[in-house]
């Protein structure tokens, strides 16, 4: 069977970030609107819907946010900018797919933050400098500090890059400031390249992806997002604010999972039992 190879490019006004796990059949997407706007949303991938969880009147830092081993959990940095009282960054946890802390820790700047999960019971709070614990109300383990002895890097080297290795992701090496990771599956393959924007542009985030997906090493789609990924047969991929799926054995038949652009912040007020 012959596959037409896509070339997408292009920025919505709806930044998307997905956090998965591989064992967990849902996932966290993260919806910036702006640095005023963040909603988190549930994906589930097997009936392929998404729900919508809560919103925040702030700014998330998605690459140093997680989702806990069985997807019950979320560690996320965010920043209200605009306030005048109370913190103005912070680390928290809470539960999937609410903005709502179980966990919170106070940060004051935007250097490191966030965190990773280590265990089923423990999670690394993201510092070079300790955040002040305002309150902590989860049965997590805390370890304080940088990964793997990473003193500088705030999301790349010291969380993110750690993240994709930890979730299935081989690590190819860096040239001239990209670095490469692959995923394969079967007979196909994902290539994704990290790259910084070193020209600031407000078109992109500082680090962001391409991706390139292959079957038996002939490139089908190449497409700059942060998020490509297998999951039950199908390959799924965000595209200017958007997610889309296809059976892997026929990936010219996408279907739009759903369109983020047309979500705006509402006040959500959520109760943990």
């Amino acid at each position: 069977m012959k596959h037409k190879k896509q070339v997408i490019k292009g920025i919505s006004n709806s930044k998307i970030h997905i956090l998965t796990r591989p064992n967990v059949n849902t996932a966290l997407v993260i919806v910036m609107k702006s640095k005023k706007a963040t909603g988190f949303f549930e994906l589930n991938f097997l009936n392929n819907t998404v729900t919508e969880g809560q919103w925040i009147q702030g700014k998330i830092y998605p690459r140093r946010c997680d989702l806990s081993e069985n997807g019950k959990h979320i560690i996320y940095f965010a920043a209200k900018f605009h306030i005048r009282n109370g913190p103005t960054t912070w680390t928290a946890v809470s539960k999937f797919p609410y903005f709502k802390a179980l966990d919170f820790y106070d940060k004051g700047d935007t250097y490191n933050g966030g965190g990773l999960f280590l265990s089923t019971n423990e999670y690394l709070l993201n510092e070079t400098y300790e955040q002040k614990e305002l309150y902590k109300n989860s049965s997590f383990i805390v370890k304080r500090g940088k990964l793997n002895n990473v003193l500088l890097d705030d999301e790349t080297e010291g969380l993110y890059f750690p993240k994709l290795i930890r979730d299935g992701w081989k690590d190819k090496g860096e040239n001239n400031e990209v670095r490469t990771f692959k995923k394969t599956y079967k007979h196909y393959e994902i290539t994704k390249e990290c790259h910084i924007d070193r020209t600031f542009s407000e078109k992109r985030s500082l680090f962001y992806d391409i991706n390139e997906f292959k079957i038996n090493g002939k490139t089908e789609m190449k497409i700059e997002s942060d998020w490509m990924d297998f999951k039950n047969d199908k390959l799924y991929w965000a595209d200017k604010g958007k997610i889309f799926y296809s059976n892997l054995n026929n990936i010219e038949n996408k279907v739009e999972l759903d369109d983020f652009n047309k979500y705006y912040y509402k006040s959500i007020i959520v109760k943990y039992s």
